[in-house]
């Protein structure tokens, strides 16, 4: 597990987490999972995170069940 998918993976469970709980389980790794896809995709897309990180970030946060 590197650092950044620690730091991504915190923002994430900042940031994110709070609207995928809205709408399923907390041990729904599945939803977890796309929705922080998805997240990422958006950073990607907007230019915020090149295609490196995108390709290569995986979410190892409160949800991921690690």
């Amino acid at each position: 597990m590197s650092n950044t998918d620690r730091d991504f993976s915190a923002r994430f469970d900042e940031e994110i987490a709070p609207s995928v709980l809205e709408l399923y389980d907390a041990d729904d790794r599945i939803a977890f999972n796309e929705a922080f896809n998805n997240w990422t995709d958006s950073l990607c897309k907007a230019g915020d995170i090149s295609d490196e990180v995108y390709m290569n970030v995986c979410y190892v946060g409160k949800y991921s069940g690690e």
